[in-house]
């Protein structure tokens, strides 16, 4: 069962773990588990079983599915940066950890402000530490795009080509749309049902 803080200390349990995103993540899923179990046992008095596992399934099992499935994702994460063999891929990787864990918990910040793991001011710290990240990652974001290269077919964006000229291709996509000349057919009724003039 996940120590469910009194939130009356200004140090929260994930301010005390410096922002620890593994941690985090563990929390998330057993507090949601045992929000689980704790409101099935509640719904089983006046409901019958089905009943009750059915509300809980939509409600409340569902987010502890996903949490659980971000927890499996980050520590696979976690453990393909050491297989990393340049310096600069890891560092630029563990920024991604970074990025993709405080997000989620950003997202999901109800359950671990209810619970009082962490508080309106960590959230806050979290939020200008993630802005940082985005600032440090931005150029090797960029350079990450290009080195995969991949072919304009496969990306299918109406804007952006590898060969630069993204405003004709714009333009083209435009052009080519079905329709794309003809009068919407809404026009009948801002004309008042009046012929085509």
């Amino acid at each position: 069962e996940p120590h469910i803080h009194s939130g009356k200390n200004h140090d929260s349990p994930f301010s005390q773990s410096k922002y620890d995103i593994q941690k985090a993540f563990e929390f998330r899923v057993n507090y949601l588990i045992n929000e689980t179990l704790t409101r099935m046992q509640k719904m089983r008095i006046k409901a019958s079983l089905q009943e009750a596992w059915t509300q809980i399934n939509v409600h409340i099992l569902k987010g502890a599915c996903y949490a659980f499935i971000e927890l499996y994702i980050l520590n696979s994460f976690r453990q393909s940066i050491n297989d990393f063999a340049k310096e600069t891929i890891k560092n630029f990787a563990e920024n991604l950890y970074q990025v993709f864990g405080y997000n989620i918990i950003i997202t999901n910040a109800s359950a671990f402000l209810e619970s009082h793991y962490m508080t309106r001011e960590d959230l806050n710290d979290l939020r200008e530490k993630t802005l940082g990240l985005y600032i440090d990652l931005k150029n090797d974001m960029l350079k990450a795009a290009d080195s995969i290269a991949m072919p304009d077919e496969f990306l299918r964006a109406p804007i952006g080509a590898s060969d630069g000229d993204i405003y004709r291709k714009f333009i083209n996509t435009m052009w080519t749309a079905e329709k794309c000349f003809e009068k919407p057919v809404y026009w009948r009724e801002f004309n008042h049902g009046q012929q085509d003039q």
